[in-house]
This record gives C-alpha cells, structure tokens and sequence, in this order.
C-alpha cells in the first residue's frame, strides 16, 4: 500500500525522469515532509538522496552535499548500506 509520501515520491520520480527538476524537488521535498510526520527513515534518506540528485544536477553542489550527507545519516540509521552507496564517496 501507498502512503501518500509514497505518492509524492513516485511522482517526484517521474517528473525528475522527465527533467522536470524543479516540480520533482518539490514533491521529493513534501514527500520528505511526510515521511518525517510518519517517522520513516528510509522514506526519509530516499526523499534526501533525491534532493541531492536535483541540487547536483542544478549545479548547486553545497546543497547537495547538505542534502546527501542528510541521507547518509539516516541510511546508517537505519543500516542500509546499499542506500549508503548511493552518496557520493568524498562526502561520507
């Protein structure tokens, strides 16, 4: 089942695959917002990691750092280490 962060992540997907960055940050970041109402992690690092795909891409890289390492966090947390991966290696 589909929470409704879920929705907005899946969206956020969607539009980011369509280069729609910033409309797929918006809803990565409501999804965010979501996900830390329902206090899930993995939602959580997911939406972050999103984040910093969009931030990198927009050549904005001090935020995406921010945003990866906000990720990192909680893929430890919650010891996923293939989400762990996923932030670049010079930031973790």
């Amino acid at each position: 089942m589909y929470t409704n962060g879920k929705k907005l992540f899946s969206k956020g997907s969607e539009l980011y695959d369509k280069g729609e960055y910033e409309k797929a940050f918006t809803h990565f970041n409501k999804a965010l917002e979501l996900f830390r109402a329902e206090k899930d992690n993995q939602g959580q690092a997911n939406a972050l990691l999103e984040m910093g795909n969009i931030s990198g891409v927009l050549k904005d890289f001090e935020r995406a750092k921010q945003y990866y390492e906000g990720s990192l966090i909680l893929y430890q947390r919650t010891q996923d280490l293939l989400g762990e991966g996923y932030a670049p290696p010079d930031w973790h």
